[in-house]
């Protein structure tokens, strides 16, 4: 996902634009989630981390009226922007969630404090903040161990040191996340996760928990 950097008198002008007075029924954001996950290439070698963050999001006159997501990141004086065009749509039991995944500053992911607002087709908005407070990301990354998933066939194997739950990701080119499981399986066959040959297609990852308060894990494969 791209970043945009800008100045602090533009990073000002930004937020004095998108935080103008208060309107009567703005959208709402009633819940969010965030993950932050380091990935290693199992090409390069490279370890990179990106933010994944989703919010819950309504409006009286239906999710339709949603328009614009930011999120803002006033020391670093980086922000992103999502429109419906952009961002995905995840569902979770009855509810929805609204995001993306691939924030990520030149450095990893900035800790600290992100401002999210949320806007309708009216100009009408709401706010809400975060505060990443993780240990900082470093080169030292790449010297750890990450689950790694290995091709035999049709079938992906789970190469993992861990006793803990593998997770599973499947994206599309466009980095879209059609497949999301947990398992305890020494291996995988992405058909039985799709369905259908259209598996063999998708860009795949593999995960485990971190204690310390991410996601490790590698891909694409």
């Amino acid at each position: 996902m791209k970043q945009r950097q800008l100045s602090g008198l533009v990073v000002s002008g930004l937020l004095a634009l998108i935080l103008g007075a208060c309107t009567a029924a703005p959208p709402r954001i009633e819940g969010v989630s965030w993950e932050v996950f380091r990935i290693l290439s199992p090409d390069s070698g490279s370890v990179r981390e990106e933010l994944s963050l989703f919010i819950r999001a309504e409006d009286d006159d239906g999710r339709a009226d949603l328009e614009e997501l930011y999120l803002l990141h006033p020391e670093s004086r980086l922000y992103w922007r999502l429109f419906p065009e952009t961002w995905e749509e995840r569902t979770r039991g009855n509810t929805t969630w609204t995001g993306s995944s691939g924030f990520s500053g030149v450095e990893g992911v900035p800790r600290g404090e992100y401002l999210l607002v949320l806007l309708d087709r009216a100009g009408e908005r709401t706010e809400e903040r975060i505060f990443i407070d993780l240990p900082p990301f470093s080169a030292s990354a790449a010297d750890e161990e990450y689950p790694r998933l290995v091709r035999q066939g049709p079938v992906f194997l789970i190469d993992s040191s861990e006793s803990e739950p593998c997770y599973i990701l499947g994206q599309d080119t466009e980095g879209r996340v059609l497949v999301s499981a947990e398992t305890v399986q020494g291996s995988f066959d992405p058909r039985e996760y799709t369905q259908n040959e259209a598996g063999t297609n998708l860009e795949w990852y593999v995960f485990v928990s971190d204690s310390r308060g991410w996601y490790r894990g590698s891909g694409p494969y």
